[in-house]
């Protein structure tokens, strides 16, 4: 198996059809082009997400423990690929996604890629100015999270994260003592051992927390746990909150 695509969720009956739907047709491209993939949904809720999981994925685990790191973690555990492709629940894949990661890990320099962000409607008029701007910055964030690696130190998005196996158990997973800031950690253990790379690709999110917090919320929160991260080796919130 070459890659295995992990989908933690909880309570995501709202969004998981869709994108199960989207990486079920960038598998079927990949199969063509000769790569083999696989689709595993770690569910941790009690609505109807594992019953319309079922009919679109390879392998689908009820795991009874709360933790996106644990649900992550566990998904690795029974994944078959060489390269594991962490993938939230409200993320809706481009075709040619498999693709790009085959392409990308070719490389056998790079450990870990990322891949661009945009909401599924970026010019939409229920997306306000403030928020259309989160995006763009974020895009020449990310961009600039592959060149300087002090950049990778605030890089916190797991919508799209594919990392080599062996890498990954190598620095030992995501924490699963963290709430928040599990990303920013895997990133940095892993740019030790290699090259993090950028996806030619971009995915798009629903983008429901940035909705619901808004722009100067959402700022608030990621750099209070920066700053406590780094200042006082933890991070500020003990707690992630669920949006749905």
């Amino acid at each position: 198996m070459d890659i295995s695509m992990i989908i933690p969720t909880y309570q995501e009956e709202e969004y998981i059809k869709e994108t199960l739907v989207h990486l079920a047709r960038a598998k079927s491209v990949a199969t063509s082009k000769g790569i083999e993939s696989e689709i595993l949904v770690v569910d941790s809720g009690h609505d109807k997400t594992l019953k319309l999981a079922r009919p679109i994925t390879d392998k689908v685990f009820r795991f009874r423990e709360r933790g996106v790191s644990k649900a992550r973690n566990f998904g690795a555990s029974k994944a078959s690929g060489d390269i594991l492709l962490f993938i939230d629940a409200d993320v809706i894949a481009p075709v040619d996604l498999l693709e790009e990661v085959g392409r990308t890990f070719k490389d056998k320099a790079i450990v870990a890629a990322i891949s661009r962000v945009r909401p599924r409607r970026f010019r939409s008029r229920s997306l306000s100015a403030s928020k259309r701007l989160f995006y763009l910055l974020d895009d020449i964030f990310v961009k600039n999270c592959v060149k300087h690696k002090l950049f990778l130190r605030f890089y916190n998005r797991g919508d799209v994260l594919a990392v080599h196996r062996d890498s990954f158990f190598k620095t030992g997973g995501f924490n699963e003592k963290l709430a928040t800031m599990e990303i920013t950690e895997l990133i940095l253990k892993l740019s030790e051992v290699g090259r993090i790379a950028l996806l030619n690709t971009t995915v798009y999110e629903s983008v429901r927390r940035l909705k619901q917090w808004g722009v100067l919320k959402s700022y608030l929160v990621w750099w209070r746990n920066y700053a406590s991260y780094y200042l006082l080796q933890r991070p500020f919130d003990s707690t992630y909150e669920t949006v749905r």
